[in-house]
This record gives C-alpha cells, structure tokens and sequence, in this order.
C-alpha cells in the first residue's frame, strides 16, 4: 500500500483496514513520518472467533511502526489508536476492553479494565488452573450489523433511562423505567447492568479463589448472553453445557457473539481429557470436527528483537 494514500479497502483485501486505520491514525496523531516498511504477517489465531484477532493485528502493525520509527507509545495510547481505526475503517463501534488486554496483560492474570478511565488492574488466576479454547468455527463478522444492532438497542436504553452510562444504574433504576422500554430494550439494559455487576464478583471469587462462584458467575454471564443479550448460538451454548456437564471450574462464550468461542477455566491436570470431551460431544451433536486447545493468560503484546 501507499502510505501517502491510505484508504479503506473492500471485497476480499478488507482485512487490510484494521492495518490501513492504524497507519493513517498514527499519521494523524503520533508518528507524522511513517516508515516505509516490508511486513510479513504470521497468527494463529483463528479470524472471526472471538478472540481479539482484529485487535492482535491492529496492536502488532502500531508497535512495528512505533520500533520502526522510534517514537515511544504507553499502552492506553497505542489502544485508543487502534480501537479508533477500528471504528473508522473497518466499522465496528467496539469498546476498548480486546485491544487494551492485547497492549496491557499480565502473564497468570487476569484484567480487569474500568473503561471510564483505561485504568487496568491484574487481578491472579490461581495456581493450577488453566483456559480451554473452543473454537466453534461458526464464522462472525462484527461489521455486518448485528453487534452495531446491539450497541445501538443500549444507547436507546439509556436514552430511556435518562443516562450517558449503565456503570452508575442499578437494576431498581432499569426495572423502575420497565413501563418506557419494551421488552427488548429491557433485556439489553438488564445485561449491561448485571454483567458489570458479575466483573466485581467475579474479581473477588479470583482473589479468594472461590471455585464456586466463578463457575456460578460465568454461567450467569453466559446464560445473559443468550437471553437477554441474544449473542450466543446454539454451538456455543452446547459447547458451555458440555463443559459442565465435565466438571470444569466455569465457562461461557466469548468475544462478541453470534459465533466464535467458549472458554472454559479448569483444573489444569483435566485440560487435556477436556480438550478431548469437547471435541468429541461437538462432533456427536453437529457432525463436525472442531479443535479445542489449552492456553493460560500472557503478557501483553511487546517487540520481540530479531
């Protein structure tokens, strides 16, 4: 691409804006001089799974340039850059919470992400745990609509609600205004404000390392998903059954829905006989393959020298 042109691509060289968006914005707002540059992409995270892969890709391209180029970002910097090219060039009104785990993650922690202000704190996953991916390869694609849909049925909420935010709501705030939403609009307002809720407890199920609440807080969380938030798909929600129906610590789906995949916390001498029990219900149920893999939390992303 030319960098004294950088403008949306479509059709199949669509992917190319999550890179295009960095650049231009890293034009505008950080590094005027951008270096021309060979790139070789190589991931294997599976696109379309809910597993921040735009935001992966967004996070590499702004820290090649910013090595490139010598010019220093902080990670809460680097993230809005690249949440914004997200909304401008590959239009997908995301949050920030993919592209800040990227840029701000500590290995064997979790995050946990206040939006109003980017501040991250890592929080400890207990020792001996660990995640089970499950890629239902049912494909999303965020900029078709659906999760704009979902974003706009919130804004109309809080229209509703007589708010800019469900972080200061409670559901006596929500369930007092039920006459003014309809039942749609009810039920997206009540997951924003019970999920944020589960965020907390679920923070001090980790500190505490609480087994039962945390598998209590990610099936609730799964379960407003489906229902109230109408995210999920009848893949995903098998493959969180499945898991307990093992005897995992929690799971729930992940990502922005309508696809993509569940993740589930286990014990980590189970991990691998869960892989298997995954894999092998999948394919009972949909005649298809699937390949769930073990994982545990990471640092953020970071410049490997050559």
């Amino acid at each position: 691409m030319d960098l004294s042109d950088l403008q949306p691509r479509s059709g199949e060289q669509a992917w190319l804006n999550y890179c295009i968006g960095v650049l231009a914005l890293l034009q505008e707002e950080a590094v005027p001089e951008l270096p021309g540059l060979d790139a070789t992409i190589s991931s294997d995270i599976p696109a379309g799974a809910g597993l921040s892969s735009s935001a992966a890709l967004e996070t590499a391209t702004a820290l090649a340039v910013s090595e490139l180029s010598g010019v220093e970002m902080d990670p809460v910097a680097r993230a809005r850059i690249c949440q914004k090219a997200e909304h401008l060039y590959a239009n997908v009104p995301c949050g920030i919470m993919d592209q800040l785990a990227v840029g701000c993650s500590m290995e064997d922690h979790a995050l946990l992400l206040d939006c109003r202000d980017c501040s991250t704190r890592p929080v400890p996953i207990p020792a001996g745990t660990a995640l089970v991916v499950a890629d239902t390869r049912v494909k999303h694609a965020l900029g078709d609509g659906e999760y704009r849909r979902r974003r706009e049925d919130c804004e109309a909420a809080l229209r509703i609600l007589e708010s800019d935010s469900f972080r200061g709501l409670a559901m006596a705030d929500v369930e007092a205004c039920r006459g003014d939403l309809d039942e749609r609009l009810f039920r997206r307002a009540r997951h924003a404000v019970t999920e944020m809720a589960r965020v907390g407890q679920f923070v001090a199920a980790l500190e505490s390392a609480d087994e039962t609440g945390m598998g209590r807080l990610l099936r609730e969380g799964h379960a407003s998903l489906r229902d109230d938030f109408e995210v999920s798909c009848p893949e995903l929600d098998h493959l969180v059954d499945a898991a307990y129906d093992f005897g995992v610590i929690g799971a729930r789906m992940t990502g922005g829905g309508f696809g993509g995949s569940t993740i589930s916390l286990v014990h980590r001498e189970s991990a691998d006989a869960l892989v298997q029990y995954l894999a092998d219900q999948f394919q009972q149920a949909f005649g298809r393959g699937i390949a769930p893999f073990v994982t545990e939390a990471s640092a953020g992303a970071s410049v490997i020298p050559a």
